[in-house]
């Protein structure tokens, strides 16, 4: 299966991005190494706060419809996939 780690739309978010990607010890307030990449997909198969109209789309929402970004693990796979170029 294609997964994320060879993605071309797999990338650091600029803005918010919470404890998601770089999450924090709760005792220690310090960075926490999670010992894998969590990043954002930047695919443009990806609405937010509306339906996709495409078969292999992806819709996303919260309930306060204020924020939404679909961030993944390294090994997840999707039919988005588009290979980095290298």
């Amino acid at each position: 299966m294609r997964t994320c780690k060879d993605c071309a739309f797999w990338e650091n978010y600029d803005d918010y991005h919470g404890q998601i990607a770089e999450p924090i010890d709760p005792d220690t307030y310090e960075p926490m190494d999670i010992g894998f990449d969590v990043k954002a997909c930047k695919s443009e198969n990806i609405t937010i706060f509306e339906r996709n109209p495409n078969r292999d789309g992806v819709s996303l929402t919260d309930g306060s419809q204020y924020y939404a970004r679909m961030f993944t693990g390294p090994d997840y796979g999707c039919v988005n996939f588009k290979e980095k170029t290298k």
